[in-house]
């Protein structure tokens, strides 16, 4: 009986280690050192390499299709296009810092996820690849909508 004890009184203890081990691998595993995310990574490219321009543009990040996206947003046209080894040097920067970013056919890649835009630069664009396109109303997708319905 006194052994049946001690061999209940073990497995207790061998069942306490085991858990005290596994939430001591939990605890340093959430809690250890921690790989910095992709925004403040481009965040911290972002600061070395525009950090002395003025005036600095700023800088707005978000997702897209679970890629990091990045815009640099300058005051102007010509602020932007005087920063262009700037630019450069960022895109560049985040390619290399984000290399691993994503899967092994589909990684991170700046001239995707990384724009360099001003006020009106939309507009812009728009006006230069679409001012040639007629604009024409939908075609009516059946008789009742083209009016030639029964009433």
């Amino acid at each position: 009986m006194a052994e049946l004890k001690r061999s209940a009184k073990m497995n207790v203890i061998g069942i306490c280690a085991v858990a005290l081990a596994a939430l001591a691998v939990l605890f340093v595993s959430f809690n250890g050192p921690r790989k910095p995310s992709a925004h403040q990574l481009g965040e911290d490219a972002f600061q070395r390499t525009f950090g002395d321009l003025s005036p600095r543009p700023k800088l707005k990040t978000s997702w897209s299709y679970s890629f990091p996206v990045f815009e640099v947003m300058f005051e102007s046209k010509a602020e932007k296009e005087k920063a262009a080894l700037l630019n450069a040097k960022f895109s560049a920067e985040l390619d290399e810092l984000l290399k691993d970013y994503g899967s092994v056919d589909r990684r991170f890649r700046a001239t995707l996820g990384v724009s360099f835009t001003y006020p009106g630069y939309l507009e812009e664009i728009v006006t230069a690849y679409c001012h040639n396109a007629p604009i024409q109303p939908p075609e009516p997708t059946s008789k009742l909508a083209s009016g030639h319905g029964s009433s």
